[in-house]
């Protein structure tokens, strides 16, 4: 953050304790580190925190600077815990710095709560009630995954895009928000200081050359098939607002919301991107251009509450096996179908295993099987 800086005038990166219990606490016999088996962890300093109070602790390898500076420096992505009295160091709170726009912060909401966000940073004051109580209306409405004549970025590059789409009635700031490739790093890439007007599109390069201009991302999509994934996220809070889950895409063909904001996703051979996608261009199915074969076209909605649809395409007749594993590994619910004919087939998942009982919350695997053939993809139930 440039606006708080320490003793030395500079910014380093810090991190915030908090007293949540209803007593004083000395700090005198816990220690923090930038690893739980960390062999020296760095005793915080012999100060006493009053109930509700906070201390701010600099860790940025310099100790000489004083005794709220850590003996080790934190990375984008490295981790700190505070563990407790030696010679055990116990284990305490973790958290895991992210690299965010400047003057925002990973904090808990409210004060010492479990849940984790990104906001306006407030060293050495009350967090407050900055994040929404609810996800902001955004979309991803449309995407181009092979792009090689469509339209091309301010280089003249015809890189992949991805467009987000403002549902809400309201402008909306979208600086810290997330875009990722992978839902097991969903904080890939940062969202620039950039308002969306109700209605607006907003189309972000996924070229992986972020040098090339705050709108050009650091991954690239593949055209094979992958996830896109628009969170409000840290490393210690997924907090999903969109998620689409495509399978194989062909050249120059887009895959997006029809009508503008709706559940239903189909392929437009004129891609239309920062524009309404228009009627007269959408299939409901791949085109005759994509590839034949066998191939998982998502999921919608994904994340979802109740049910969602899972979307797949079969070259010839054949059976097919359709398996939700939880991520330890366990069969959540056997959705077998039998002998299939060839064509595209939509199966629902309606969130319960099978016992009939409603699954948890959380991330769960998706397994489609077809002759010798396998694909997975991921699907993330919500309360």
């Amino acid at each position: 953050d440039p606006d708080y800086l320490d003793e030395a005038g500079q910014a380093d990166p810090w991190l915030e304790i908090l007293n949540i219990g209803p007593e004083s606490v000395s700090l005198a016999r816990y220690h923090l580190a930038p690893a739980e088996d960390a062999p020296t962890p760095w005793a915080l300093p012999d100060v006493t925190l009053a109930a509700g109070e906070r201390l701010i602790v600099w860790i940025d390898g310099q100790p000489e600077q004083g005794d709220t500076h850590a003996s080790f420096h934190v990375n984008d992505g490295d981790a700190v815990y505070l563990l407790g009295a030696a010679p055990q160091y116990e284990p305490i709170d973790r958290v895991i710095r992210e690299q965010l726009v400047p003057g925002y912060s990973s904090s808990r909401h409210p004060d010492g709560w479990v849940q984790w966000g990104v906001a306006p940073a407030t060293p050495a004051a009350s967090n407050g009630d900055h994040l929404p109580a609810e996800l902001p209306p955004l979309l991803i409405n449309e995407f181009l995954a092979s792009n090689d004549t469509t339209l091309a970025d301010e280089f003249g590059e015809f890189d992949d895009w991805v467009e987000i789409l403002n549902v809400g009635d309201q402008a909306l700031n979208l600086a810290g928000l997330r875009l990722s490739d992978d839902v097991a790093a969903p904080a890939r890439w940062t969202f620039p200081e950039v308002t969306l007007a109700a209605g607006e599109y907003l189309l972000v390069w996924c070229d992986d050359d972020p040098e090339q201009g705050p709108l050009h991302t650091n991954f690239k999509l593949n055209a094979s098939g992958e996830t896109i994934l628009l969170s409000t996220t840290t490393a210690n809070d997924l907090r999903p607002i969109d998620q689409i889950d495509f399978g194989e895409q062909s050249t120059d063909v887009s895959y997006g919301r029809y009508p503008d904001g709706s559940e239903t996703w189909v392929y437009f051979v004129v891609p239309t991107p920062g524009a309404a996608n228009i009627p007269v261009t959408a299939a409901p199915e791949a085109p005759a251009t994509l590839p034949a074969g066998f191939y998982y076209e998502g999921s919608h909605p994904n994340p979802f509450n109740a049910a969602t649809t899972l979307v797949f395409s079969l070259p010839t007749d054949g059976t097919v096996s359709l398996r939700i594993y939880d991520l330890a590994g366990r069969l959540v619910r056997n959705l077998d179908t039998g002998r299939l004919t060839a064509g595209r087939h939509e199966m629902t998942w309606d969130g319960r295993d099978d016992t009939g009982r409603t699954a948890a919350s959380g991330a769960y695997l998706l397994r489609l099987g077809w002759a010798d053939r396998v694909v997975n993809g991921r699907l993330l139930l919500t309360k």
